[in-house]
C-alpha cells in the first residue's frame, strides 16, 4: 500500500534513491521526446510561486531522490514499478557519480509537471497550475525548495 511504500522509499539510501529515480525517469524522459530544462528565471518562478524561502546549505541529491520518488509514487502508473524497484535486488553496480545533477535536475522537473502545469506566456512570464493536487501538502514545496537548493548551492 502507499503508506509502506512511501515508508520504504524514505529509508532508502542516497544511492538506492538515486538509482530508483533514474530508472523510472529515464524511459518517460524518452518517451516524452522532449525533457524540461531548468533555467534561472523558472527557479525565481517556482520560488514566487511557492513561497520558497533561501536555504542556508545545498540540498543532498539523495533526500532529492526520495522525496521526487515519493511524488511519483503518488501516481499508480509510477507506484508499481517504483514498489518493484525498492524491493528488489540492487544491481551490483550502480556509480552514483555518473548520474549528473542535469538528470537529477530534469527527473525532479518531470515529476513536478506530472502535478503542475508550467505555462510560459509570450512576455516571458511563468505561471503555475496544478493539474492534480499531491495527497500530502508536505510534497510539493520542499521538493520545489531542496530543487532550487541543490542547484544554487544554498540559497536561491
Amino acid at each position: 500500500n502507499h503508506v509502506s511504500l512511501a515508508s520504504r522509499i524514505g529509508g532508502l539510501d542516497d544511492r538506492s534513491a538515486v538509482r530508483i529515480l533514474h530508472a523510472v525517469a529515464q524511459p518517460k524522459l524518452r518517451a516524452a521526446g522532449s525533457e524540461p530544462v531548468w533555467t534561472p528565471d523558472l527557479g525565481r518562478a517556482l520560488c514566487a510561486e511557492f513561497d520558497v524561502a533561501a536555504a542556508r546549505v545545498a540540498a543532498e541529491p539523495g533526500e532529492l531522490a526520495r522525496q521526487t520518488l515519493m511524488l511519483l509514487a503518488e501516481d499508480p502508473a509510477n507506484a508499481e514499478p517504483i514498489a518493484a524497484l525498492v524491493s528488489g535486488p540492487a544491481p551490483e553496480r550502480f556509480d552514483l557519480g555518473a548520474v549528473s545533477g542535469t538528470l537529477l535536475i530534469t527527473a525532479v522537473l518531470f515529476a513536478l509537471q506530472s502535478h503542475i502545469e508550467f505555462e510560459r506566456d509570450k512576455q516571458g512570464h511563468w505561471s503555475f497550475k496544478f493539474k492534480k493536487t499531491p495527497t500530502k501538502d508536505s510534497i510539493i514545496t520542499p521538493l520545489i525548495r531542496r530543487l532550487v537548493s541543490l542547484i544554487s548551492g544554498g540559497p536561491p
